[in-house]
């Protein structure tokens, strides 16, 4: 095939793709003007709610499969195409001052994954962006009346139940309102902390890591877990001695942060990005001094921003992100929770709220001083998926 030939074809085929990608707008247009000229009946009103949610939780997630088809797609063809130019490299014997792409490994073969010491997160220059998962469901655990008899070291007094469960409420709205179906989960007998099912396991798109909480009081939840999860993904489990609390591991695209703290340890980080790794995950631990878990202190904002204290602002394991610095007096804030383009934040933190705002992203906040008390945030109180 002649060059002109190609290039005729490879144009054709991007107007096509286009032309595709604006019929699929129109009627989407089309539909969406249906439902609200059916917004009119008020007997209508509350099923046209419902659809219009249904058509923007549709939209995102077709966007961003996509979005990721074309990119494999692309990435495929790149991968071809180099090693195509290689051999032909080789075979005409050309310079070996020639620019040489890396060699690749080997299809099939899986790389052993970097130790401990050596987990990076990549420099910024090189490391794709990625647009989170569309969030279509999230898992929650209404709190028990034990919940006040879970573990805590805030010092902030004893939790008052109706506002706990109004706050973890309003929780499970917001979600709803950014457009994930609530699966609202039982109290669980004799577990009073697992209202925060979040730090039982570690889901991304492709599996569900169910965790082995470092606290022994809790290593139960782990298990009324699993069959939830089954539901929805393939489900893996860390095992022996290790122990990993969801709240100590923060996704930031393909990126994965594992707090190394009182409830994480090594064997247990080092077996979830084990575990991570074929699917395309990346690992680095961090230390974690003090509080209690990782993301008490670090939060992704999507893109290449964290929201960070002021005691990780230097972590050098977190160097290739921007930084959001929260002001000392307001730490509670830096857990953060990105959904669906929107911030979910701790209410009573004026100076964080202001920077938020400045990443033009909308942002939701919610009252949260009954979980604070048991330790909890915005992130422990749900598995989102």
């Amino acid at each position: 095939m002649s060059d002109e030939s190609w290039e005729e074809q490879f144009r054709q085929f991007l107007r096509k793709t286009g032309e595709d990608f604006r019929r699929t707008g129109e009627d989407i247009r089309a539909e969406a003007q249906k439902l609200l000229d059916a917004a009119m009946d008020p007997e209508k009103q509350q099923r046209v709610r419902d659809r219009l949610n249904d058509l923007t939780v549709w939209a995102r997630k077709t966007a961003h499969d996509v979005a990721g088809a074309v990119e494999d797609a692309t990435s495929k063809a790149q991968t071809a195409f180099h090693r195509a130019t290689d051999k032909v490299t080789e075979a005409t014997g050309a310079s070996s001052t020639s620019p040489r792409r890396p060699p690749r490994r080997r299809a099939g073969r899986r790389a052993k994954p970097p130790s401990q010491g050596e987990r990076s997160a990549g420099s910024a220059s090189g490391r794709r962006r990625y647009s989170p998962p569309v969030l279509t469901r999230a898992i929650l655990r209404r709190p028990g009346p034990d919940f006040a008899a879970g573990l805590t070291t805030a010092g902030l007094g004893k939790p008052d139940p109706s506002r706990m469960l109004a706050q973890h409420a309003a929780h499970a709205d917001a979600l709803r309102a950014l457009g994930l179906e609530i699966e609202m989960l039982d109290p669980l007998p004799g577990f009073p902390d697992a209202y925060f099912v979040e730090d039982v396991a570690v889901v991304v798109p492709e599996v569900a890591v169910v965790a082995r909480p470092g606290a022994p009081s809790r290593r139960g939840e782990a298990d009324a877990i699993v069959p939830v999860l089954a539901r929805h993904r393939n489900v893996v489990r860390l095992e022996g001695a290790a122990t990993l609390d969801g709240g100590d591991v923060l996704t930031a695209g393909r990126t994965v942060f594992i707090g190394l703290s009182a409830r994480t340890n090594e064997a247990g980080a080092d077996q979830l990005a084990r575990l991570l790794e074929p699917h395309g995950y990346r690992s680095q631990t961090v230390p974690v001094a003090t509080g209690l878990h990782l993301k008490s202190s670090v939060s992704w904002l999507g893109g290449e921003t964290l929201l960070v204290s002021q005691r990780f602002a230097d972590r050098p394991e977190l160097r290739t992100f921007r930084h959001i610095v929260v002001d000392a007096t307001e730490e509670p804030a830096c857990n953060t929770l990105l959904v669906n383009g929107t911030l979910l934040t701790p209410a009573g933190f004026p100076r964080t709220r202001r920077q938020l705002d400045e990443t033009g992203l909308p942002v939701i906040e919610l009252d949260l001083t009954e979980p604070r008390k048991m330790d909890g945030g915005l992130t422990c109180m749900s598995l989102r998926l």
